[in-house]
């Protein structure tokens, strides 16, 4: 008769298995909206517009857009993929520990010339932004962010690089994360693979 192995706890955080709170890889059919994520949560469109194109998430609206999923979860362990866009007129990145409009964080990436980016690390409380850090990078044309936070530890990477490490406690309980891009028309990044793990 089959018999039911247990899985060893190393091995199983290691495959995501037991630190899951949300996937989205955006592979689905074209559409005006993100819709469902792989993991089953429905995207929440909190601000400007997102569309399913080409099997990536890209902003469709002119103002800046944002959107996040509700995993249940303030301590989480975030990795995006990001294409990044050919102008330099907005920032574009990871949504953490979301609200609403006037309080949340990001981690994003911003073309400040022809052939320089910076990383930023931006607080907003209250409806005021505050850069807690930033960091020149040259990632080229596509990046991988992640975001690591742990109540009031927050450690940010771009390139499995670590860029920039805060401890603030800003919205510690906040359980939505998501994606955000402030670019301008014709300038809009794309975004895949998305990744939500608890941090342990």
């Amino acid at each position: 008769m089959p018999r039911t192995v247990a899985v060893p706890r190393s091995i199983a955080t290691a495959r995501g298995l037991l630190n899951d709170l949300a996937t989205d890889s955006f592979n689905r059919a074209d559409a005006a909206t993100l819709g469902n994520a792989d993991s089953g949560q429905a995207w929440t469109l909190d601000n400007g517009a997102f569309a399913i194109v080409s099997n990536t998430a890209r902003k469709t609206g002119v103002p800046e857009s944002i959107a996040d999923l509700s995993v249940g979860q303030a301590d989480v362990d975030i990795t995006l993929t990001e294409i990044l866009p050919a102008g330099d007129n907005g920032d574009a990145g990871i949504l953490f520990r979301f609200v609403d409009l006037s309080n949340y964080w990001r981690w994003q990436i911003r073309r400040s010339t022809a052939v320089n980016y910076d990383g930023n690390l931006t607080r907003r409380v209250a409806g005021v932004n505050t850069n807690m850090g930033s960091v020149g990078v040259t990632p080229g044309s596509t990046v991988v962010l992640r975001v690591v936070a742990l109540g009031s530890l927050i450690t940010v990477y771009s390139g499995g690089v670590q860029r920039v490490q805060v401890i603030d406690t800003a919205l510690v309980t906040a359980t939505r994360h998501g994606i955000y891009d402030s670019n301008d028309e014709g300038d809009r990044a794309t975004f895949d693979d998305l990744t939500i793990l608890k941090t342990t």
